[in-house]
């Protein structure tokens, strides 16, 4: 029904309604106020995304990232530039996933989708690290007064010529098959290497904090992780904790026990 007619004055509808019923037909539902229909198409939802190497240097084509919306069967796939485009989406809120092969999977969580369009957050994402980040050491040291776990480690093989930032990951856990899985581990922490050029990385702990979340005595276990700058990560809704997916192949485990 053209949109003039269900903005017409109330009187002119319910003269249509007594006309309708004469001619005997069903009406299941009819709004005759103003307004009563709000973008019937949905909205246009739209997004762009860059992708960067494990290194933090981007990439000259950002194509082929699946983007999907939750709970629908909507769906639309990354041009050269980035950029992705679904038509008609309900109002509402919904997890936005993006997915592409060797990159790993990111969410946008919540997203409002409202009027005749909305533009979702850029999304940076990067190519899984084939490096692994292996610990050497982890020692009682102290940093401003205060006592730290000090975990040293290094990279398998070394940064790239190019490379612009270098990231390892370390996992706490009181079971040895602790890993990025948020099911696995209790605790991580994080090295960024803001030049890129070195294949060491360090890590400090506060004892006091490490103590308090898994008490005195404790025997833990502790994995790394070589990452990319720009993590395909997310925090889980339902764990509180966050979700890495394009992590590189796992290193060694160290044990150690909490003072």
């Amino acid at each position: 029904m053209p949109q003039s007619q269900l903005s017409r004055p109330y009187g002119n509808c319910a003269r249509w309604l007594a006309r309708a019923a004469f001619l005997g037909i069903s009406i299941l539902t009819l709004s005759c106020g103003r307004d009563s229909i709000t973008n019937p198409s949905g909205t246009a939802l739209s997004g762009t995304v860059s992708l960067q190497d494990a290194w933090g240097n981007d990439l000259d084509d950002f194509s082929g990232v699946t983007v999907s919306v939750g709970g629908l069967s909507l769906k639309a796939v990354t041009d050269k530039k980035g950029s992705w485009h679904i038509d008609d989406v309900p109002a509402g809120r919904y997890d936005l996933i993006l997915v592409k092969a060797a990159f790993g999977t990111m969410r946008i969580l919540d997203q409002a989708v409202v009027g005749s369009s909305t533009t979702a957050p850029k999304i940076t994402m990067a190519s899984t690290p084939t490096v692994q980040a292996l610990i050497d050491s982890i020692y009682v040291g102290t940093l401003s007064g205060m006592s730290f776990y000090f975990v040293d480690g290094h990279l398998s093989a070394p940064p790239p010529a190019n490379s612009k930032l270098a990231v390892a990951v370390i996992f706490l856990s009181k079971n040895e098959s602790v890993s990025p899985d948020p099911a696995s581990y209790d605790q991580w922490s994080a090295s960024l290497g803001l030049d890129g050029k070195s294949s060491e990385f360090k890590m400090a702990l506060p004892v006091d904090g490490t103590r308090a979340t898994f008490g005195s005595g404790t025997q833990l276990f502790v994995t790394g992780y070589s990452n990319s700058a720009a993590c395909s990560c997310y925090d889980d809704p339902a764990t509180k904790k966050r979700v890495f997916t394009n992590t590189g192949p796992r290193g060694n485990v160290v044990r150690f026990t909490v003072q």
